[in-house]
């Protein structure tokens, strides 16, 4: 299925993303496409189709999409980034009670240069923007909050006390808002929490134990469902999903193709008809192989024990025919697909 065939060594980050794979090695060069970038310092990819580059002369955000540029004047938040504008901080300060920052919030208007104060002093961040990009979520310890962007208007405000702690923040659908979140009492069981993004308010939620990996989830649009996908330690691997429209539960699973190789889930990622993952063997407790099932059937299509098979492997990326795995100690192991699944 797929073949080695390049090691990269001291390598610090990869990213995927946009039909571009980004490389930076541990020297600090940048390769872009495998060409090395030579005008700037620093390239980081953000959230919504847009990339920043910056050097000594200062910072560019670039739309991928419509190559439309602007030279920008603050570290912005690259999951609130648009062509309209992007949310930055100011006036960190260390709370000593919660041992966390709290910072100003502020969204800048790229169009009119002007800028909104959105929330003073407050621990947490911007996760996600919604409604073509005029409205944004903020995470606090508290819970979460909608804010309207150009005016700073906070929409609505919800706790999820009753629940627990939120583990994570899915993504949006058809403007319903999917999270996870740790039951509060019991930590063998977490729930999935569905929120309606006009008003806030809680439309259904799920309670999973253990087989429900609360933060090994995503969404897949193209697929119109929430995954989840992961093992516990040495036990095997459940796969669930969600219909994204009708929120209800439709598949719920022990990935037996798995179990009889004794592999254990530990990341993954939905492309088209298959899920690329990573996984441990019987041998270690962190994950050294990797491979790929049938989304539909979960069929074991092929999987390889990566070498050194003892060292933790970051999440799977794709780009084309290309596989790439990023080891702990800084090997990238480059794959080629050699025919057609």
């Amino acid at each position: 299925m797929y073949k080695v065939i390049d090691t990269i060594l001291n390598v610090d980050r990869i990213q995927v993303k946009y039909n571009l794979t980004l490389i930076k090695l541990k020297n600090g060069i940048i390769l872009l496409n495998g060409q090395q970038e030579n005008e700037y310092g620093y390239i980081v990819f953000c959230e919504n189709g847009y990339l920043i580059k910056g050097n000594d002369k200062g910072k560019t955000l670039l739309n991928v999409f419509t190559n439309k540029t602007f030279n920008i004047k603050h570290n912005y938040s690259g999951v609130t980034l648009s062509d309209k504008g992007g949310v930055y901080t100011t006036n960190s300060e260390l709370d000593e009670i919660l041992v966390a920052y709290k910072h100003d919030f502020y969204f800048h208007n790229f169009e009119t240069d002007k800028v909104v104060l959105l929330i003073e002093q407050a621990v947490g961040y911007f996760a996600i923007n919604y409604s073509e990009n005029s409205k944004a979520i903020f995470r606090s310890n508290k819970g979460l909050a909608s804010f309207r962007l150009f005016n700073g208007e906070n929409e609505w405000q919800l706790t999820l006390s009753q629940y627990g702690e939120i583990r994570k923040l899915i993504g949006i659908y058809a403007n319903t808002l999917w999270i996870s979140v740790n039951d509060i009492n019991d930590t063998t069981l977490c729930h999935l929490v569905l929120i309606d993004c006009e008003n806030g308010q809680i439309l259904k939620s799920f309670e999973h134990d253990y087989h429900f990996s609360a933060h090994g989830v995503m969404l897949s649009e193209e697929h119109k469902s929430l995954v989840s996908l992961q093992g516990q330690l040495l036990r095997s691997s459940w796969f669930f999903e969600y219909d994204l429209e009708t929120m209800d539960i439709k598949r719920e699973v022990e990935v037996i193709s798995l179990k009889e190789k004794r592999l254990v889930v530990r990341s993954f990622m939905v492309n088209g008809d298959y899920i690329y993952f990573t996984a441990n063997d019987s041998t270690q407790v962190v994950a050294n192989c990797v491979g790929i099932l049938n989304y539909y059937t979960l069929e074991l299509l092929w999987y390889d024990k990566v070498s050194p098979g003892n060292l933790k492997l970051d999440p799977p990326q794709i780009a084309g025919d290309k596989l790439y795995i990023l080891g702990a100690e800084g090997t990238l192991h480059v794959y080629k697909k050699e025919n057609t699944m």
